[in-house]
């Protein structure tokens, strides 16, 4: 369970972080301790697994420092380490994490600046609520093919989002996801509640949990400003004890939106009836594809769902560059869950081959497919902030999606060169021999200037003026060379600058090679 402090008993007031309990130098020691707290009040918050406390300053000969809430489920409960659920300098804190439907008991004890310990206050009890809720940005990252931003703060913004934070999906089109874990702590079946952001750049919203969509896309355009939708019921689900996965991925956009970015505030799941019990296996999955990712070595592996008693949890991909090959731990890929597997990082233009099958939440396993098989792509992607930095005239840093831009793999690599002639000087590999056509992607920028592009000390394609007054993200073709197998060397020399830019650094998002 977690706790936060907050100045009353309002969900809107701002959290604080609370230090050690420490002593004040040069001031007399204090033998006296705080009066008992007085006024403890113990609520639930709206139908949430959370219950909200607060008090009156205790009464001190200096003044309190701070305040422990100590708490059970046993009434008979007494203050210790065991049954402490956190610290507030302020008069006032909210207990999250909790059981639904939970009743809890609650003290709370004075200590001052010398660290004088007041006698208990009297108990006050509460009852948590049917939902639980996850904040979007205290959920755990599981895999994205996009930029993912969590926390990010959502503060000066008409509408108040719940702990003033949402996750940021920064999606550039409808192949992009994010998958997203949360922890249940009981089995059951669940109606799934959220609220997306809404903002000009923003797309139509999917959630799906264990790879069921729920409800129809949301449209999360506005013409301008930012806000959130109010709380939209989805679905029931049945769900098991233990990890799900969300995920969050647009499935268009409103012709009017520039992009395709979802932003999530929360998740809450309100409890509606026990699980049913799963007694069979689920079914096979059906029509499995794995077909290249234009623009890389991505082979993306999909299938018709299984069907199963209750729920379909994940799916587990088996794969070898062998054909005939027996699924087993050393051959598992990974256990995704919904119908969609992306292998990354391959050679271009390899063979493999998959069987995949279906696992529900009681942990049984469907039949094996079919082998099935694809030959990857014929484009190499190479991040720029993963590149081996060798030589440089002027600083290197990385940089993360910004400008209302969604870099490659969620980071940038910004040359922040100060004067023409600066250089910078970058390693990559290729797998194979080869004609490879050769692109850049860059960010344009007001204070950008102009680069040549070389490699193995060959200048390819023009020089690129990458001042704009709007920011943009843009590929540029650099033409056809020919590079053996191994390391080669990326320069980057500051030519000149636009007359209108007032600076001369430069990025890199990617290079990618495509073969011929």
């Amino acid at each position: 369970m977690k706790a936060k402090q907050y100045i009353a008993i309002a969900a809107t007031a701002a959290t604080v972080l609370v230090g050690s309990v420490s002593s004040s130098p040069g001031r007399p020691p204090d033998a006296v301790a705080p009066e008992p707290v007085t006024g403890l009040a113990a609520a639930g918050v709206g139908d949430l697994n959370r219950i909200q406390l607060s008090w009156n300053a205790a009464v001190d000969n200096v003044a309190p420092d701070i305040y422990r809430v100590y708490g059970s489920t046993d009434p008979r409960f007494r203050p210790g380490k065991r049954t402490l659920l956190g610290e507030s300098a302020l008069t006032g804190l909210r207990v999250d994490g909790l059981g639904t439907h939970q009743t809890w008991y609650f003290k709370v004890v004075a200590l001052d600046t010398w660290g004088n310990e007041s006698d208990a206050s009297v108990r006050v009890t509460a009852t948590t609520g049917d939902t639980i809720r996850y904040e979007g940005e205290d959920l755990a990252l599981v895999r994205s093919n996009t930029g993912v931003v969590t926390p990010n703060p959502m503060r000066g913004y008409t509408g108040v989002w719940s702990d003033h934070g949402q996750v940021f999906v920064q999606a550039r089109g409808t192949t992009d996801f994010a998958d997203l874990a949360l922890d249940l702590p009981a089995a059951g079946t669940y109606e799934v509640r959220t609220s997306f952001t809404r903002a000009p750049d923003y797309g139509q919203a999917t959630l799906a949990v264990d790879g069921h969509l729920l409800g129809s896309p949301v449209d999360a355009y506005i013409p301008s400003g930012v806000e959130k939708t109010d709380d939209l019921a989805l679905a029931p689900i049945p769900m098991a004890k233990g990890t799900h996965v969300v995920t969050l991925a647009p499935a268009g956009r409103n012709s009017a939106s520039k992009g395709f970015q979802i932003g999530v505030d929360y998740v809450d799941l309100k409890l509606t009836g026990a699980a049913p019990e799963d007694r069979t296996a689920p079914g096979p999955i059906a029509d499995p594809v794995a077909a290249p990712v234009e623009g890389s070595s991505t082979l993306r592996v999909t299938w018709t769902p299984a069907a199963d008693d209750v729920l379909v949890t994940g799916y587990e991909v088996y794969g070898s560059t062998t054909a005939g090959f027996e699924p087993s731990t050393a051959t598992l890929l990974d256990t995704v869950p919904g119908a969609r597997f992306d292998h990354g990082g391959l050679p271009l233009r390899q063979n493999w081959f998959y069987r995949v099958r279906a696992v529900d939440g009681a942990g049984h396993r469907g039949p094996l497919s079919a082998e099935f098989g694809g030959i990857s792509g014929d484009s190499l992607t190479v991040e720029g902030e993963t590149m081996t930095q060798i030589a440089t005239t002027a600083a290197f840093a990385i940089q993360n999606n910004c400008c209302s831009q969604a870099f490659s793999g969620g980071r940038q690599l910004r040359f922040i060169a100060t004067k023409e002639g600066d250089t910078a000087e970058l390693e990559f590999t290729v797998g194979m021999d080869g004609s490879y056509t050769v692109a850049t992607t860059s960010l344009y920028a007001r204070d950008y200037g102009t680069v040549q592009f070389a490699i193995d000390g060959v200048p390819v394609g023009a020089p690129v003026d990458l001042y704009s007054a709007p920011y943009k993200l843009e590929p540029v073709s650099h033409g056809t060379l020919d590079l053996a197998a191994g390391a080669h060397r990326l320069t980057m020399t500051i030519v000149g600058r636009n007359t209108a830019s007032p600076g001369f650094q430069v990025s890199l998002d990617k290079l990618t090679l495509t073969l011929g």
